[in-house]
């Protein structure tokens, strides 16, 4: 178990100094970080005992019972998941025939050692010293085995970290400036009126004028032949007046049109417009 270590520095100042500061005394700690958790590891046991006979059964069922109560004193549960670590004893008998035990330890993870095999040697042992071996030489591997989960553990920790794609940022669309509208001409001002009226008038002149002119002469009285009644001439000056009216009428027209158009306002629209590359404002308009 780890200590915090308090580190404390007196500073004493002579009494000439006194008076320019507040306290005599300074003291400076420090304080160490808290201890990072140990990673959470799983192991099941297997014991082969094979080698002892009918007895074999019962050294295989005191060393598994000793081996998970080492392991799970220093923090490994007990569990026979995939992806949990297996620990391997194999008690044998002495190869001098004589009475006491030989020992074998590795552990194992997704089928792979990730210790070196542990072999003790415990000739003339009873079986309580068995078992006390057996603790002992499990306690050698826990630095290996918390070593290689940590290593384990941080792996998967940088292989999620790559994994996880983060998504691209939506780019910012471009908003598109708003529609144009038009203004609807408004209605005809006096000159326009007025032309209007004189085209209608200059029609009408036009027509009765025309109609004049072409009208033969037609006696006065039938008692006196030679004196006619003649309406060319004021048919002519009829349909003269009617033209004039008539191209007096369209130039009004034309000149109402062109003030009309000069005075509408120019439709224009300005707009933010930001892209990944670009970032300004649009301008846009009829003119």
């Amino acid at each position: 178990m780890l200590v915090p270590l308090v580190t404390a520095i007196s500073l004493v100042l002579p009494a000439s100094m006194a008076g320019a500061v507040t306290s005599p005394v300074a003291s400076v700690r420090a304080v160490t970080a808290p201890p990072q958790e140990e990673p959470e590891v799983f192991a099941s046991v297997k014991v082969d005992a094979e080698g002892f006979g009918e007895v074999g059964s019962k050294v295989s069922t005191r060393v598994v019972a000793e081996a998970e109560t080492t392991l799970e004193a220093e923090g490994i549960k007990r569990r026979t998941g995939v992806d949990d670590l297996v620990v391997f004893l194999k008690v044998t008998p002495p190869p001098s025939g004589d009475e006491g035990y030989m020992l074998g330890i590795a552990v194992t993870h997704l089928g792979q050692p990730i210790t070196d095999t542990i072999e003790a040697d415990c000739e003339l042992c009873v079986e309580d010293e068995l078992i006390e071996l057996v603790d002992a030489k499990i306690r050698e591997l826990l630095p290996k085995i918390r070593e290689h989960m940590a290593q384990v553990q941080a792996d998967a920790a940088a292989a999620a970290a790559e994994a996880q794609v983060e998504e691209p940022e939506p780019e910012p669309e471009i908003e598109a400036p708003p529609p144009i509208v038009e203004e609807e001409p408004k209605g005809m001002g006096g000159k326009g009126k007025a032309g209007a009226a004189l085209l209608g008038l200059g029609a009408a002149g036009a027509v009765a004028g025309a109609v004049m002119a072409v009208r033969p002469p037609t006696q006065i009285s039938p008692d006196n032949g030679y004196e006619l009644r003649r309406t060319q001439p004021p048919g002519y000056a009829t349909l003269a007046v009617g033209g004039a009216l008539l191209v007096t009428g369209a130039v009004l027209l034309v000149l109402d049109s062109r003030e009309r158009k000069r005075s509408r306002p120019k439709a224009t629209s300005v707009a933010p417009m930001l892209s990944p590359s670009v970032a300004g404002l649009s301008w846009s308009g009829r003119f």
